[in-house]
């Protein structure tokens, strides 16, 4: 019996020793991190338009017009100190200077972070900084290579785009349904808010406000949910399923600059309020398209918060995920929720065509 236990004990400690070499040589081998989608071009259903409407700039034969981007700070107060943080991007300056850039219409200078070039200036000026390329280079009375520093090199702005994050406002309305009979259940919750940017363009010679921009977008949110709550004989069961999708309220904040940046273009430009009317609306849906109608015909700029029904006229002969814009109209990317009429936020009024400083279009 004694025999028998000893080595049972050592079969055990062999199979231990195995199992402990087997799970180092597993935690010390490489292993293939999980690769999510592939990487893409930043996006909103504005980009095409936006694009078509810096085209229409670049046709015209005149001069560049030169544009800075000031700060455009989140104001809207929103901050979580126990969880998230702040609520909405801090990212907005990043995204006007890339929105700007997608339409190729303009020349584009940096007026915040220039502390490099700075630097190299008060390095050149010393005769401290030489360049790659001999041709900017200069020689002194000594010898030595620096940087030339030439009068007017830093190129100065026609207009600079101004603004802020100014609303972020939750749970502006919600609804659904739940149904329960004899333990299995089904139900769906939706729930809209909105997000608003107030932005203007200043000229940079006279520091006039050209032109203002109020402008708002309502995000939306839903959740589908099922389950079972049942006995089978004497075995309790319960069981559930469910999804939720929100739209990302950064993808929000950037469709309301890019739709804002058009409306920059054509007004520095003066271009056709009708330009591009005809470029489709990418819409990518949240949810199966199935489940949700598309508007097909566009929601006025004067008609902010319309009634649910009033987002559906729709044709018979217009592709259900293809929805045209009209200039200086603007697509929700979904059904706007109504609101009691005392709440209703007086629309936009279009800004007015300004007028061009000498020399420029």
């Amino acid at each position: 019996m004694h025999n028998k236990t000893k080595l049972l004990l050592s079969l055990s400690f062999s199979i231990l020793l195995t199992s402990c070499a087997a799970t180092n040589k597993q935690l010390t081998a490489p292993i293939s991190p999980l690769a999510g989608p592939p990487i893409q071009d930043t996006k909103t259903p504005y980009s095409t338009m936006l694009t078509c409407i810096g085209e229409a700039a670049n046709n015209l034969n005149v001069r560049r017009i030169s544009l800075a981007v000031n700060p455009i700070p989140d104001k809207t107060g929103k901050f979580n100190y126990s969880d998230e943080g702040y609520q909405v991007t801090q990212g907005a300056e990043d995204m006007m200077v890339s929105a700007l850039a997608k339409t190729g219409a303009f020349t584009l200078v940096e007026r915040n972070m220039l502390e490099v070039t700075q630097m190299e200036m008060q390095y050149a000026n010393q005769f401290l900084l030489s360049d790659a390329d001999p041709k900017k280079n200069v020689i002194d009375s000594q010898g030595r290579l620096a940087r030339a520093l030439r009068s007017g090199m830093v190129i100065g702005s026609d207009y600079v785009v101004a603004g802020s994050i100014s609303e972020i406002n939750y749970n502006i309305g919600s609804g659904g349904f739940n149904l329960t009979i004899d333990g299995i259940g089904a139900g769906w919750q939706a729930f809209w808010m909105d997000i608003g940017m107030d932005l203007r363009v200043i000229n940079t010679d006279t520091t006039e406000i050209v032109m203002a921009l109020p402008l708002r977008k309502q995000v939306w949110g839903y959740q589908n949910q099922a389950g079972i709550v049942h006995f089978f004989g004497n075995t309790y069961v319960n069981a559930a399923a469910g999804s939720i999708r929100q739209e990302p309220i950064e993808l929000a904040v950037r469709s309301i600059i890019e739709d804002a940046v058009g409306d920059i273009t054509k007004q520095l430009y003066h271009l056709p309020a009708n330009t591009c009317q005809n470029t489709p609306v990418e819409m990518p849906p949240l949810v199966p398209t199935a489940n949700i109608a598309t508007p097909t015909k566009p929601l006025g700029k004067t008609s902010l918060i319309e009634n649910l029904n009033q987002a559906q006229s729709a044709d018979d002969t217009t592709p259900t995920n293809v929805a045209p814009i009209e200039a200086p109209q603007r697509l929700p990317s979904t059904k706007p929720i109504s609101v009691p009429a005392s709440s209703q936020i007086p629309s936009p009024a279009t800004a007015e065509a300004i007028t061009p400083k000498a020399g420029k279009p």
